[in-house]
């Protein structure tokens, strides 16, 4: 968020949070969506094993990001 409030031009800032935080929500509700299918189709157990891999992935390039190191 610091880096997003420095990178962008004030007159577009509400913009970029809004569309932002729009991406946020649908991917969350798509999320859940398909994690009940999953969950559904393969079991309750390899669902949280899928979750718990995506969820170390996602961890990892958050670490490894260069954008850890940004400045704008």
């Amino acid at each position: 968020m610091s880096y997003r409030q420095r990178a962008v031009a004030d007159e577009l800032l509400g913009r970029v949070n809004a569309t932002g935080r729009s991406v946020n929500r649908s991917a969350g509700a798509l999320g859940a969506v398909l994690g009940g299918v999953l969950a559904a189709a393969l079991g309750e157990t390899f669902a949280l094993w899928v979750v718990a891999a995506i969820f170390g992935v996602a961890a990892l390039i958050a670490v490894f990001s260069p954008l850890r190191s940004a400045r704008a």
